[in-house]
């Protein structure tokens, strides 16, 4: 995975948009297990 795809998957893990801004994320309300599923692939493969 690039580095920026890297970054920007683990600012929206933290809440945020993972853009340039890194402001808080807030377009759609994630569910908790999605938001699990997600990490648990990310840090799976990083």
């Amino acid at each position: 995975m690039k580095a920026s795809l890297r970054s920007q998957v683990g600012g929206w893990l933290a809440s945020r948009n993972g853009l340039v801004s890194n402001t808080v994320y807030r377009f759609h309300s994630w569910s908790a297990a999605q938001r699990a599923l997600v990490r648990t692939v990310f840090e799976r493969h990083n």
